[in-house]
């Protein structure tokens, strides 16, 4: 920022604000990303808790980060009205609840709890203290009111309407039996546009409109506490209205399109060593955006944050585009043997933990033909597990 040789107290005034509005833009991004979701959804015929939507995505919906290989089933709630439950016949469903800031809440279906064997999930919402059943649910805490619940249905063999048809077994209502509540119904949106972005209103003012009203009506969320003290500095406050005078204005307006053109350039410039020569997994050098909970955004080069919220910091070749899957702990009887070992044992055993159960023993290769990055940790009885020990593109 430049001043003239005589800079007065306010020209630091609105240098500090800007720096405070470019800041929030960043770390509040995702949550009006989350409340675009909403209204685009709601502009073609979505209801929360009342019509649910199927969707087999295709150029005439603008998602971020949909596909076209799964039908979906985008599922608009409000706990508001109490505690909901999603109950999932067993099938190849993939579910994800999240909140308007875009939070995790819940994985339903084969990433969650009951592993595609069906369930009851119930999602409470943040300022429920009444009593919660023992037994017989999946509970999750939710962090909002208006929950994003996302469904997708395998095509299993190419069979799309089957896939399509799966979504309809899905179940909403609430966890009081006596509570008013009609049965939702599903709306084919297939073919239909659809915009869930907020590309429209990204970089001017009515980006922090849409901010003020989600605040507005959404609990406080603990974790963000900080930086609601700074949204009040800005005239964005929960409970209050937001009549900004032209001064803030135009501050928040180039704030939107500093913080706009500072994210895109981030996440699709990476001034990285790495990045530039194009040696990232993606192969495109663009990163993972991200944030943490609790604190300032970090820059846009870290994979995606975890159910915790916790980030990890980029390196040349960032989890998220690694080649191989990230292994999980084997099932196999040996494996649980060895986990359940005194702990001074565990050393030897953790090279147990693999993608998957353990093969027949198979005999080694001669040492002649042996490849000079292979171990003895490579020796294993899983053929697989040797192939993703393997350097990458060997």
């Amino acid at each position: 920022m430049t001043h003239s040789n005589t800079p007065t107290a306010q020209q630091f005034y609105d240098d500090a604000d800007l720096t405070r509005a470019v800041t929030a833009y960043k770390f509040f991004y995702p949550t009006v990303s989350g409340a675009a979701i909403i209204k685009g959804s709601q502009a073609v015929g979505l209801v929360p808790n009342k019509v649910l939507g199927i969707l087999d995505c295709g150029p005439e919906q603008l998602v971020y980060t949909a596909n076209s290989d799964t039908p979906y089933g985008p599922l608009l709630l409000d706990l508001s009205v109490g505690p909901l439950i999603v109950e999932l016949q067993p099938g190849p469903l993939i579910v994800v609840s999240m909140d308007i800031n875009q939070r995790w809440v819940a994985d339903m279906g084969l990433p969650g709890p009951d592993a595609g064997n069906g369930g009851k999930h119930l999602l409470l919402g943040p300022d429920y203290t009444g009593p919660i059943p023992d037994a017989g649910y999946y509970v999750h805490r939710a962090s909002s009111n208006r929950q994003i619940v996302g469904a997708r249905s395998l095509p299993v063999g190419g069979d799309v309407a089957a896939a399509k048809q799966r979504l309809t077994t899905i179940k909403v209502y609430p966890l009081d039996p006596d509570a008013e509540w009609t049965e939702p119904q599903w709306l084919e949106l297939t073919g239909k546009f659809q915009d869930t972005t907020p590309l429209q209103w990204e970089n001017n003012l009515t980006f922090w409109q849409v901010l003020h009203e989600t605040i507005d009506t959404e609990p406080a969320f603990p974790g963000y506490h900080t930086h609601y003290g700074e949204l009040a500095a800005l005239g964005i406050e929960k409970g209050a209205p937001f009549e900004p005078d032209d001064r803030m204005k135009g501050l928040l307006e180039s704030a939107a399109q500093a913080g706009n053109a500072q994210m895109r350039v981030q996440a699709f410039a990476d001034r990285t060593e790495t990045a530039r020569s194009g040696t990232t997994g993606s192969g495109s050098g663009s990163p993972c955006a991200t944030r943490t909970e609790t604190s300032t955004p970090p820059p846009m080069s870290t994979c995606p944050r975890g159910r915790n919220g916790s980030t990890r910091p980029s390196a040349p070749r960032p989890r998220c585009f690694a080649a191989t899957p990230a292994p999980v702990r084997c099932t196999g009887w040996r494996c649980i043997r060895r986990q359940l070992a005194p702990k001074r044992f565990r050393g030897r055993y953790r090279r147990s933990m693999i993608t998957e159960t353990h093969w027949p023993r198979t005999p080694s290769p001669p040492s002649s033909t042996r490849s000079p990055w292979t171990s003895r940790w490579s020796k294993s009885r899983c053929p697989r597990r040797r192939a993703l020990r393997s350097p990458r593109g060997a």
